[in-house]
């Protein structure tokens, strides 16, 4: 039975046989729900008969491909010799265990983990004439000195590359509907008071502490998160992925959401992953939130999981209540909710603490419009049509409270610097 590939996967599987006669490594560098898994799994088996190890970094990630595997008509009988194994399992010891023909090398970007890194060295030195296959939506490890794991570990020989720009530029990805709001002011308010505490003149703190108290009671009085979600979810019995930045927040949130979905539906059924779970516990909290047919609102809480490599099906939207974190963990959020051949428009609400955060989406938008009016001599992408531009919705709920906080902070930082130049000219 044939794999079937989306026709930009077919490209990239064309491109990596091209590679793989002239050398032992490549890699695709494709975005979140692009379908990358079902390119590995096309690879793996045509090379059935052959020993194959499958490396990724998590286990409900070797269920899911598991699954793909049988969505294809196919079952592990079909591959009588692979094997799957998880990074960091691949110790030095472990890795001169392992005698393999074929790699692949799912989230190659993890690679780069100092203590991972040591096992899969071993392996690959003792594996030198193995065919390495490596996918990857975030090459660059952005907090690791922004290293550069393609060209670390593959040379730059990138079999086929797509940018999540280009994906959604091209209709390969849905077309989100994304609702910018804010969680708390409170890293805002705490900056800004400090700056008029710092004024030198006693009429000017006076001054701006007047302008940034009447700020804070318009604040009071704007819509909070329960009418933003009641605004914008129609589907009462949705499914949404949450993403928390650790368990307390996540329990914090959990306590406090039950307000936020009221006026969506009173009944709320919660579901939790967390990395540190067992993978039965975390499989079944998956199955679950997947499965359920009732008419309740669905939310799955997240610590640590979801953010790479796994998917979940049917769901309606995400939720990231996030700080300001790292571009390849916002974009894999963000890629949580799109896949291809997901027809609707799913929901992003992107439900930042501090109004510095916000404009993320703003850059996202303007890349794909630049995108569209340059056009793309990429020929992965060269057989899709540009989507119309202006079906990407973009709903700011704060932006009347953040350009007003936004006029206050600019004031003052003038007015520190112009004061800080007096002071200096008086000093000469």
């Amino acid at each position: 039975m044939a794999v079937e590939l989306y026709k930009h996967n077919a490209y990239a599987y064309e491109q990596i046989e091209e590679k793989l006669k002239t050398s032992n490594r490549t890699c695709v560098i494709h975005p979140t729900g692009s379908g990358k898994s079902f390119i590995a799994i096309k690879w793996l088996y045509e090379n059935r008969n052959r020993n194959c190890l499958f490396l990724t970094s998590q286990k409900p990630i070797i269920d899911q491909i598991i699954r793909h595997i049988e969505s294809c008509g196919l079952t592990l009988n079909d591959f009588p010799n692979l094997k799957f194994d998880l990074y960091q399992n691949i110790t030095e010891q472990v890795a001169k265990t392992y005698s393999t023909d074929c790699i692949v090398l799912d989230e190659f970007h993890r690679c780069g983990a100092p203590e991972w890194g040591k096992g899969l060295d071993v392996l690959l030195n003792n594996n030198s004439n193995a065919k390495v296959l490596g996918f990857s939506a975030t090459p660059i490890r952005y907090l690791d000195d922004c290293r550069n794991m393609t060209e670390e570990l593959f040379d730059n020989n990138i079999a086929s590359q797509i940018t999540l720009v280009e994906a959604v530029a091209k209709g390969i990805l849905p077309l989100p509907t994304y609702i910018n709001a804010l969680y708390s002011f409170d890293e805002d308010i705490q900056r800004i008071q400090k700056k008029i505490n710092r004024l030198a003149s006693e009429s000017d703190r006076k001054l701006f502490q007047e302008k940034f108290d009447s700020a804070k009671r318009l604040l009071e009085k704007s819509e909070g998160l329960e009418k933003v979600f009641s605004k914008n979810i129609t589907k009462s019995n949705g499914r949404f992925i949450v993403f928390c930045r650790d368990v307390e927040h996540m329990n914090r949130m959990i306590e406090e959401s039950k307000n936020w979905f009221e006026s969506v539906n009173d009944n709320i059924d919660i579901y939790s992953v967390i990395s540190t779970n067992k993978d039965f516990d975390n499989r079944n909290s998956i199955e679950s939130f997947e499965t359920s047919n009732n008419d309740h609102l669905k939310l799955l809480f997240c610590v640590n999981m979801l953010n790479e490599g796994l998917h979940v099906n049917n769901i309606d939207g995400v939720i990231m209540l996030r700080p300001t974190i790292s571009p390849i963990i916002y974009l894999q959020q963000l890629g949580r909710a799109l896949s291809v051949g997901h027809n609707e428009h799913p929901l992003i609400f992107d439900i930042v603490n501090n109004s510095l955060g916000i404009k993320d989406i703003d850059k996202f938008y303007e890349q794909v419009k630049r995108q569209i009016q340059a056009g793309t001599n990429n020929p992965a992408i060269s057989g899709y049509k540009d989507i119309d531009i202006g079906s990407f919705k973009v709903i700011d709920e704060m932006s009347s409270m953040i350009d007003l906080f936004d006029i206050i902070d600019k004031s003052l930082t003038k007015e520190t610097y112009d004061n800080s130049k007096e002071k200096n000219y008086m000093m000469i």
